[in-house]
């Protein structure tokens, strides 16, 4: 679901599970707020939620992330799973 690979319009018939990078994550704006996806984080694992419901369920696998101190040390994939 990277820019530079080509887009994909429909989900492939034999997809068994999909895969979407992560990139950043938002800290929280308060203390009992949650850290949230930024916006190629949240597009991409948007796009993730639009190929699994365009066919039969499978994982969606959310990865990458270095946590950051901004983000209360929560890894982008941890952020984006939460949101999925």
């Amino acid at each position: 679901l990277e820019r530079s690979s080509p887009r994909v319009f429909d989900r492939p018939v034999d997809t068994r599970v999909i895969v979407v990078l992560g990139a950043g994550v938002l800290g929280p704006l308060r203390e009992d707020d949650p850290s949230l996806p930024d916006y190629s984080s949240f597009t991409r694992t948007m796009r993730a939620w639009q190929l699994y419901r365009d066919g039969p369920p499978c994982p969606i696998i959310a990865s990458g992330g270095e946590p950051n101190p901004r983000s209360r040390g929560e890894p982008a994939s941890r952020v984006m799973a939460q949101l999925l």
